[in-house]
């Protein structure tokens, strides 16, 4: 019997050196799993093991060799860790929000750190120097954009609206959307997926079909060709001057084409993939361009109150659906003023405007910003005073007044700020 548990023990070991031998990066860190098992070896089997030991001097060579792989192990770990608190010191002065660029520690399944990825070089770089101080300078550093990806680190959006994810697959989250004509940067691609940043910095993985892809000649070819602009809400292109005919692409306010020729009621249009069709005139004006200049409060509600009713979509940033920020964001663009995308981003922006319980000093085209201790969750458009335009279930109106029929008990206990935008400050 006692030949038969050495067997069974020998053969255990030898399996674990095999082990050792093929992870022994992994192993560098001391598994907690590995180590778990060594011990149950030496607690149970150690009477066996030192029969095993005196027979077969090479089993005592690969325990010798495997025991002392967790002595390093606990000191690796640290080294890590070390080295991911250092290194966040320098993502809040380079990539100071996620949102807008990139700055990570690619792990395997165990946390292991395999590689470092980011788009900003002062990061690239001191971030190479913090892994040359941990003894860690075999961990690749990626900058991206992908050097695989060549000139062709640009893109337009060739489809109505495109959705942005967290991550590049279908189930992941909405994050944004971009809608027909808007100029992008490829970050990298995977699979049938583009990681893109937006003209606000924004970031997320949209289908690589929902964008032209095009060298650095390409995207100046487009953007010096002359271009007209969606004024409408929802708008199309025709294959025919005949909205009957087949419907090549829907369009949303602010969408950006490529004008080929006006004609009477249909303009020509072409879009950035090279189909030509056929928009209504009506849906269509001058390309805005975005500058430091405030719109009129009147030209800012008229163009808000033209998404009444359009429905709320997390993420949504289209005339087909809009999240809060989404919708401020799209009104104040179509007057050419291009705000950042996020509610606790927009709340940067601006001067305070003092709040009393008349809301008197409120002027139309205000920002109304509301949450709970302190963090902004939500962003509407005022109409003067104390009503309001935004997107809560659909694009609507409310008001902060006890007095109106529209009054909003929630929205007024959780207003934390007003903010006025002036025409001299920084235009994300």
């Amino acid at each position: 019997m006692d030949k038969e548990r050495i067997k069974e023990n020998s053969s255990l070991v030898s399996r674990i050196s095999r082990l050792v031998s093929r992870f022994s990066f992994q192993l560098l860190y001391c598994h907690n799993k590995m180590k778990t098992l060594t011990g149950i070896i030496i607690k149970y089997h150690m009477p066996y093991l030192r029969s095993a030991v005196t027979r077969n001097f090479g089993f005592a060579l690969i325990l010798a060799s495997f025991l002392p792989s967790c002595i390093p192990a606990e000191r690796n770990a640290s080294i890590q860790a070390t080295l991911e608190r250092d290194a966040e010191e320098i993502r809040k002065t380079t990539v100071p929000d996620r949102r807008m660029g990139v700055f990570q520690f690619v792990k395997d399944d165990n946390g292991v750190i395999t590689s470092f990825e980011t788009d900003h070089p002062d990061a690239e770089a001191r971030v190479d120097s913090l892994l040359k101080a941990n003894g860690l300078s075999d961990i690749p550093i990626y900058t991206l954009p992908d050097p695989v990806l060549g000139d062709t680190i640009h893109a337009v959006v060739r489809v109505g609206v495109a959705n942005l994810r967290r991550e590049p697959r279908h189930g992941a989250e909405l994050v944004d959307q971009t809608i027909m004509g808007t100029r992008l940067n490829i970050l990298r691609r995977q699979g049938g997926w583009v990681q893109v940043q937006t003209p606000y910095k924004y970031l997320g993985w949209m289908t690589l079909d929902s964008a032209t892809p095009m060298t650095s000649s390409e995207i100046e070819q487009w953007e010096s060709a002359p271009k007209t602009q969606v004024n409408s809400v929802l708008s199309g292109v025709y294959e025919k001057m005949d909205p009957s005919s087949l419907k090549l692409s829907d369009l949303s306010m602010n969408a950006t084409l490529q004008l080929v020729e006006a004609n009477g009621a249909w303009t020509q249009v072409m879009l950035p993939d090279g189909r030509i069709g056929f928009t209504p005139t009506a849906d269509l004006g001058n390309p805005v361009t975005t500058t430091d200049r405030i719109p009129a409060g009147w030209e800012v509600v008229q163009t808000a109150s033209q998404f009444h009713g359009i429905p709320y979509l997390w993420g949504g940033n289209s005339s087909r659906g809009l999240d809060c920020s989404g919708y401020t964001q799209t009104v104040y663009a179509a007057n050419g003023f291009l705000l950042p995308r996020d509610a606790n981003m927009q709340v940067e922006i601006g001067s305070d405007v003092p709040i009393d319980s008349t809301f008197a000093n409120v002027v139309p085209g205000d920002l109304l910003f509301f949450g709970e201790n302190d963090r902004i969750t939500h962003v509407a458009i005022s109409l003067g005073g104390p009503r309001f335009m935004h997107a809560s279930t659909y694009v609507m109106m409310n008001s902060l007044s006890a007095d109106d029929p529209d009054y909003s008990d929630y929205r007024r206990r959780t207003l934390q700020r007003i903010k006025r935008l002036e025409t001299k400050q920084e235009n994300m």
